[in-house]
């Protein structure tokens, strides 16, 4: 029997937008000093780790037919209910085991990091002289994005 552990830290939505859980924040302070946000482009900097919970408008569904299918980062829908998502407590695994969305094909053992504005991850693939910004490797293999797999969560930089 094997038992996790992990380092779990909450952060308040630093933006009006949704997030779907399984989705890597980054740092954020624009509203709140402990603020985390949906990364703009790939490679993010800033990782602060996964998000456990999902930021969305009552009566969403966040997963259907297999799939996770919030879109992390999407405007908050007007007439919502709450009426916007900003400042909402998110768990956020920092450091151990989380399940993360893939947006493509990764193999066990790869390390991974940011691939898109979604929060999804990607294999850690740069041009050689880049900073990559790793959230950690890979404990499953993934086939097709939208493949839900296990990361071993240790945000770190490292040279190309």
């Amino acid at each position: 029997m094997s038992s996790e552990q992990t380092l779990k830290k909450s952060y308040r939505l630093d933006a009006n937008v949704e997030l779907g859980k399984f989705t890597v924040v980054i740092q954020e302070s624009t509203n709140f000093a402990d603020g985390c946000a949906v990364p703009a482009a790939a490679n993010a900097a800033g990782i602060l780790g996964v998000a456990q919970n999902s930021i969305i408008p009552s009566g969403t569904a966040d997963y259907s037919g297999g799939q996770y299918n919030i879109v992390s980062g999407t405007a908050w829908p007007a007439n919502s209910i709450p009426a916007q998502g900003l400042g909402e407590e998110v768990q956020v695994i920092r450091l151990g085991i989380s399940r993360c969305v893939a947006a493509s094909a990764i193999s066990r053992g790869d390390e991974v990091n940011v691939a898109d504005n979604q929060g999804r991850i990607k294999t850690a693939s740069e041009t050689a002289g880049t900073l990559v910004h790793i959230l950690g490797v890979a404990e499953d293999a993934a086939s097709v994005a939208g493949d839900v797999i296990r990361v071993m969560v240790n945000p770190r930089d490292r040279h190309t």
